[in-house]
């Protein structure tokens, strides 16, 4: 598990098991791909590009949702974020739902 990073870019893999991240910060670009697992985190992601082909992608956004492409084949897509944030989703998945909370969350 990632804890209290900051960071400009960010790539994470992972062929079997989840991907976990708390509180992270990353400027610019976020990048996930988990062949079987999850990918399970907050922070600020800045660009976000999450692929999953087994697992859910769980997304609660601190700050700021930068464009965002999440795909699972098999796998719902949960995001949370603040109120008031504008945000613009692409997500795409064979067999799953969106879950979108707009909330006012703490973090």
């Amino acid at each position: 598990m990632l804890i209290n990073s900051n960071q400009n870019y960010l790539d994470l893999n992972s062929s079997s098991g989840d991907i976990k991240f708390n509180s992270i910060k990353i400027l610019t670009e976020t990048k996930f791909t988990s062949s079987s697992g999850s990918i399970i985190g907050s922070g600020t992601l800045g660009t976000v590009t999450g692929n999953t082909s087994s697992g859910n992608i769980d997304l609660k956004i601190k700050d700021s949702l930068k464009n965002t492409s999440l795909r699972t084949a098999s796998g719902s897509v949960n995001l949370d974020f603040p109120r008031n944030l504008g945000y613009k989703v692409n997500y795409e998945t064979v067999s799953g739902d969106l879950n979108l909370h707009n909330r006012g969350l703490s973090f």
